[in-house]
């Protein structure tokens, strides 16, 4: 404000002096200085409160009541449930909730560029306008970063709408209804056959283009002011929603900022042309990171009205509203009633999961943890109900799937194809319910997720119910085994491979950069294996044996048929075959194995290095992700430098490195099934594999 204050005497005093050399460079200081401020000029205050969902526990008739009211009479379940990651899953930005950086660092997207910076305890992002490639500074725009969603494998930011702070553009809507709706239908919501326009995600410069094409030409072009006023309502409603996210996140494992497109498992991402528009919170996201959303469009003030309960995975999202269990038991008369057995306890609408049928159990982690058609967006599921009365659970029907499903696929063909091994297992990281939905366990028995997981009982990361993994969920169902382990797992009882979970839930479905485990439970099959692509257990551990030598082990041990005539895999162990030849899903997979604690116990370490070197130029940058991770398990590889998102040929460097410093350790012993003959790589054969690699476009979005 002083230097604004400053400039504006100077310019004063410069118009009071002749005309000249002396008034010319007062005048010219006045520019310089105004270039400055516009460099150094503070950043905007940021009121996040107006951008943040509002409070839906407010109005006086609200059934929720936040976590806020639960702390004073439930705190050790408060405190447990405070140290997930559940409540952390989305939090108002604040200096205590933000992991990344945002120290003035410049982040780089194909020809656009985005500075992360912070002033005081508020957050920001210098980055493009929607539309352009942000090359001049009325192309670029400053956002307070809003909101954050994650906390443990990666963060992702919230921010403002540029819509937010601008007024209605009534002209414009009135002249779209005047004009357009014959088409388009009242504020663009659709008409006939014509797709709505309304969170269509059109550029402007898109919207400009498709106002030339002949299908506009009956619009009056002697009018451009009102064509304007048109595009500006067009643009307006192609994002309703109140937050978008910004394209960049930060890895917590790798500690850096990497393109959101960077983090899935899908085939290679090209920056688009101009900065797109940002995924709307309220598309989808609010529903499984926040309690109790609502979102809806307000088309007279052209604004999105979202509101929650609480941010983040909180104490409703498990237990339903709990506005009357706070009456009921702030009512003394009712306490009492509670504890004299001779009445009838007076009726308490809240849920507690561990007291519901494993089914019902179950829902309550399946509303977010299972891959649903909901049916009836405007009905939310509330704990205590089926899952299935909420929604249609998605199973791999790609023949005949049901009549909820079919839509769907009209729209998104490959949604069975990438999301499932042929199998029907769904191998779409956090999806679990869907698995689980296949399991004897669950469909003839009474096992839950609450049979091993615990919000409250369990350490944050995977919240596993006792002080460490074991297997008592299982043997408390199966005695007989756990009478005598090794008579059933043929390995010696302490090791992981009489892990009950290593050997009936491996490591299948994959997310957030990583693998984990399917939640299917069922045992390791090297015939299923042989047609369905799913990787068995046996061979994820054993990563040094062929398919054959797991079926013949498996035939022996436990009676399973004999594995019928494979492809030839030129005598590779099962998963270098997958990391050569595999299709992407297969190459994580086998990569992630590759550095595996257990899979390195029991087939040994350091031959995996060429492989995993192969893979750091894969086209999937997933697949780089995870194998780089597993490379620096390796003896000599843990400070090894890589950067799974730099060019092609930076990529084929440190691969070429990576093999370079394995061979310099000396001559490897020999490994057959890898190709490693007399201390030399067989590159023949690897690459007679490599040239059979399945490129089908596979999509895994979690």
């Amino acid at each position: 404000m002083e230097l604004l204050i400053g400039l504006l005497l100077v310019g004063v005093a410069a118009l009071a002096v002749p005309r000249g050399r002396v008034r010319l460079a007062a005048m010219g200081g006045i520019v310089l200085g105004a270039v400055i401020l516009a460099v150094i000029r503070p950043a905007p205050s940021a009121d996040l409160a107006r951008y943040l969902p509002d409070d839906a526990t407010a109005p006086d008739d609200a059934r929720f009541s936040s976590s806020r009211a639960c702390r004073a009479c439930h705190a050790d379940a408060y405190e447990s449930w405070h140290r997930s990651h559940h409540r952390q899953m989305t939090q108002a930005v604040g200096p205590e909730t933000v992991l990344a950086p945002f120290d003035g660092r410049v982040l780089v997207d194909g020809p656009r560029t985005y500075r992360v910076f912070r002033k005081g305890d508020g957050f920001f992002v210098d980055m493009p306008r929607y539309g352009t490639n942000g090359e001049t500074p009325d192309q670029r725009m400053v956002r307070p970063v809003v909101m954050s969603t994650g906390s443990h494998h990666m963060q992702a930011y919230w921010i403002p709408s540029p819509h937010v702070d601008e007024p209605p553009a009534r002209v414009g809507r009135a002249l779209f209804n005047d004009r357009c709706t014959g088409c388009h239908g009242t504020d663009g919501r659709s008409k006939g056959e014509v797709e709505a326009l309304r969170d269509a995600m059109l550029l402007p410069y898109e919207i400009e283009r498709a106002l030339d094409e002949p299908a506009h030409a009956q619009l009056d072009r002697r009018d451009p002011q009102g064509l304007a006023e048109i595009v500006r309502f067009v643009t307006r409603i192609q994002t309703t929603g109140r937050l978008m996210q910004f394209p960049f996140v930060w890895l917590v494992r790798h500690q850096r900022w990497v393109n959101e497109e960077h983090t899935f498992l899908q085939p290679p991402y090209t920056p688009a042309a101009a900065e797109i528009w940002g995924d709307p919170w309220s598309d989808g996201c609010d529903q499984c990171h926040s309690v109790r959303p609502d979102y809806d469009w307000s088309a007279d003030d052209q604004r999105g009205e979202a509101e929650v309960a609480e941010l983040g995975i909180a104490c409703e999202a498990c237990h339903g509203p709990g506005r009357g269990h706070i009456a009921l038991h702030r009512d003394p008369a009712a306490r009492y009633r509670s504890h004299l057995a001779a009445d009838p306890p007076p009726t308490d609408d809240i849920v507690q999961p561990a007291d519901l049928d494993h089914r019902r159990a179950s829902a309550v982690c399946g509303q977010c943890h299972a891959e649903l058609v909901v049916h009836d967006p405007e009905t939310r599921f509330e704990p205590g109900i089926a899952l299935e009365a909420h929604g249609g659970v998605v199973q791999f029907t790609p023949e005949n799937p049901p009549p909820w499903l079919a839509p769907i696929l009209e729209d998104e063909p490959n949604l069975l194809i990438d999301a499932f091994w042929t199998d029907g297992t769904i191998r779409i990281a956090g999806r679990n319910y869907n698995a689980q939905a296949l399991t004897g366990c669950f469909t003839r028995g009474q096992m839950s997720c609450l049979t091993c997981h615990s919000m409250h009982d369990g350490p944050p990361n995977d919240q596993l119910k006792g002080p460490a993994v074991d297997d008592r969920p299982c043997l408390d169902c199966h005695p007989v085994i756990g009478a005598d382990v090794t008579a059933h797992t043929h390995h010696p009882a302490e090791s992981s491979g009489s892990r009950c979970y290593n050997c009936h839930m491996p490591h299948t479905t994959v997310g957030l950069l990583t693998l984990m485990r399917s939640h299917r439970v069922d045992s390791p099959s090297a015939e299923r294996t042989a047609w369905s692509g799913r990787p068995d257990a046996c061979s994820l551990c054993h990563i040094d044996r062929t398919l054959a030598e797991t079926s013949k082990t498996l035939t022996e041990w436990y009676g399973q048929p004999d594995l019928p005539p494979t492809a030839d895999d030129l005598g590779a162990s099962a998963v270098v075959a997958w990391a050569l030849r595999g299709d992407a899903v297969q190459r994580a997979t086998a990569a992630w194995h590759m550095g595996w604690g257990p899979a390195l116990e029991a087939a040994g370490s350091d031959w995996q290095v060429p492989y995993l070197a192969i893979l750091l130029d894969d086209p999937y940058a997933a697949v780089r992700a995870i194998a780089i991770d597993a490379l620096r398990r390796h003896r000599g590889f843990a400070d090894f430098e890589y950067d799974y998102v730099a060019p092609s040929a930076a990529r084929q460097a440190r691969g070429e490195a990576a093999i370079a410093r394995w061979h310099s350790a000396g001559p490897p012993p020999d490994r057959p099934t890898a190709f490693i003959v007399d201390g030399q790589l067989d590159r023949s054969r690897i690459e007679i594999l490599f040239e059979r690699r399945d490129d089908t476009e596979v999509r895994v979005n979690e």
